[in-house]
């Protein structure tokens, strides 16, 4: 990894060369079996490896064009091979011959008003290559993403010396082969993913702060969005169906958050926190089987941070109380279909399943850091 920067009054210009190997193997050892009187201690049930090299050029410019505008540039070029070897823990060969060459374009202007107001747009491209999960499941399309953003900055004090900052962000991401989560999970738990083709998240960001005394300040972050495949094709009763527009697994249209933070004397602070997530299915077929539906959670803080020299240079007491109001949710699961060929002969029937991975009810943490 290398880099190389020219700076002048009113440019910065960097250009760099990244380079990487990944090399391992990949096994699964039999550990205890109850009937196994021939198998070795620690013997292996499957077996391969695999490679990834990486390399990536890149250069990038900010040119300040008066005390007011600001353009940048961004360009970027990836090579990425892969090859493995071997079985999967599924018994199932795995031979992998795979190079991938991107172009990852940004470009942004920038707008200064003064008095913390500032106005920014971009549009940027990047792509995202399977991984070796995916290609057992014999997903090897690279996604791509093309990124258009028109954000709003802005900070500073009111009359009262009430001090805000806040963001705004439009953001429209249109995707083409976009590695979504199935819903479904690996023999080992681990999310399973399958390209979507035509797919799109736009949506509205907004966070801010508020510091109304010198005690109190309030905390928020709100998130709208919608998360859609077009044109989404799946299997159900054994034939391939073209479901239209459907939401993308996993992506609530809403998520906000607030805290009310409290800090009466130097080292102590209070913090309320409530988070809510909206409703998301876990399948893009937006199968109301597998809904995962909205939670509101409330949280507590409460920390005193105190110089030590005796110890180290600082020491800090927390306590949190989780789910104050032990509200019974689920914040993520699993959905998985399979078809029923045989309860009645010839007929073919898609069945659903679920499982959830449901939280805790009020639970308190303590801890002490130790700052050196």
């Amino acid at each position: 990894n290398t880099h190389l920067t020219y700076k002048a009054s009113d440019l910065e210009w960097t250009s760099g060369v990244y380079t990487s190997y990944y090399g391992g193997d990949h096994f699964g050892e039999l550990i205890w079996a109850r009937y196994a009187p021939e198998a070795n201690p620690r013997q292996r049930y499957y077996s391969g490896n695999g490679d990834k090299n990486e390399t990536s050029v890149f250069s990038k410019v900010n040119w300040s064009l008066d005390a007011d505008w600001s353009i940048y540039a961004d360009l970027q070029q990836r090579w990425i091979s892969y090859r493995t070897s071997g079985i999967t823990a599924d018994l199932v060969p795995l031979n992998v011959r795979e190079a991938y060459g991107f172009f990852n374009p940004k470009f942004g202007v920038t707008r200064n008003f003064g008095k913390g107001q500032l106005l920014y747009a971009s549009f940027g491209r990047s792509h995202r290559e399977p991984r070796r999960s995916d290609f057992e499941q014999g997903v090897f399309t690279p996604e791509r993403l093309d990124d258009i953003e028109l954000g709003w900055r802005a900070q500073g004090s009111t009359a009262k010396g009430q001090r805000y900052k806040y963001s705004l962000v439009d953001y429209y991401m249109n995707y083409q082969d976009q590695l979504v989560l199935t819903g479904a999970i690996d023999n080992s738990g681990a999310p399973i993913r399958a390209t979507s083709g035509r797919s799109y998240r736009a949506g509205l960001e907004l966070e801010g702060s508020w510091q109304f005394t010198k005690q109190w300040s309030l905390q928020s972050a709100l998130a709208l969005s919608q998360n859609k495949n077009l044109d989404f094709v799946s299997s159900i009763d054994g034939v391939l169906q073209n479901l239209g527009t459907t939401d993308i697994s996993f992506a609530p249209s809403i998520i906000t958050s607030a805290s009310v933070v409290y800090t009466p004397f130097e080292g102590a602070r209070f913090a309320w926190t409530t988070r809510h997530v909206g409703d998301q299915f876990m399948s893009n077929t937006q199968s109301p089987v597998s809904l995962l539906p909205a939670y509101t959670v409330h949280d507590f803080t409460a920390s005193y941070a105190w110089p030590n020299p005796v110890i180290g240079k600082t020491m800090s007491f927390e306590i949190l109380a989780n789910n104050l109001f032990s509200s019974a949710f689920s914040s993520n699961g699993y959905y998985y279909t399979y078809d029923d060929d045989f309860s009645v002969p010839g007929t073919i029937t898609t069945i659903e399943g679920t499982g959830y991975y449901p939280q805790a009810l009020l639970n308190i943490l303590a801890g002490i850091t130790l700052g050196f």
